[in-house]
Order: C-alpha cells, then sequence, then structure tokens
C-alpha cells in the first residue's frame, strides 16, 4: 500500500511539472531580428550619428533576382524610415533616407 501511495505521490508531482517551460533566451536591445537587420541596424545608426538601440528595423524584404535584402529601419524624429540594402551575404551595399531630402 505504501508503494502505491509513492507511486501517486510521485506522478502527482511529475504531472504539475509538466505544462511548466522556461524561457532562457533574451533578446538584447541591440537585436533587430537577424544579421542583415542588426548589420543594417548598425550602418544606419552610424551614418545618422545615433546608437543603435534607438533605431528599429521597420520591414525587411528579400530581392528574388539577386538575394539582395531591403531593411527599412526607422530612426528617431525622422520623417520617414532610412533605407539599408545588403547582398546576400549580408555586406551593406547602400544606405540612404528614404525620404525627402528636405524633410530629414
Amino acid at each position: 500500500m505504501k508503494h502505491i501511495i509513492k507511486v501517486i505521490a510521485a506522478a502527482a508531482v511529475l504531472t504539475g511539472l509538466v505544462g511548466c517551460v522556461e524561457e532562457t533566451a533574451t533578446r538584447t536591445a541591440t537585436d533587430h531580428g537577424g544579421t542583415y537587420q542588426n548589420t543594417c541596424a548598425n550602418a544606419v545608426a552610424s551614418q545618422v550619428g545615433v546608437s543603435a538601440n534607438d533605431v528599429v528595423v521597420t520591414k525587411t524584404s528579400i530581392s528574388e533576382g539577386n538575394g539582395d535584402r531591403t531593411i527599412y529601419v526607422g530612426v528617431p524624429n525622422a520623417t520617414a524610415d532610412w533605407v539599408c540594402i545588403t547582398d546576400y551575404k549580408g555586406n551593406v551595399k547602400e544606405v540612404y533616407f528614404g525620404g525627402s531630402e528636405g524633410a530629414m
């Protein structure tokens, strides 16, 4: 009888732990979603003179032809996103302001 009670008690404890999941991965302030996004966020931040923590990736698209990535990066107080283009390996090819230069 004692053996059955121990088995039932152990099963009750294990059943309570089944739904427990601990998430240990943390996202840092400078993680913008991936290698291409991080590279472009850093490039844009450097171009405009702000910290990479102050910019945010708003959109990413991939060219089907050559694999280039176009990353749109929001910058504080800018009237439009900055645009960063990388090749398929993640090398920055171009960084420019996506809005009217008069509105920068």
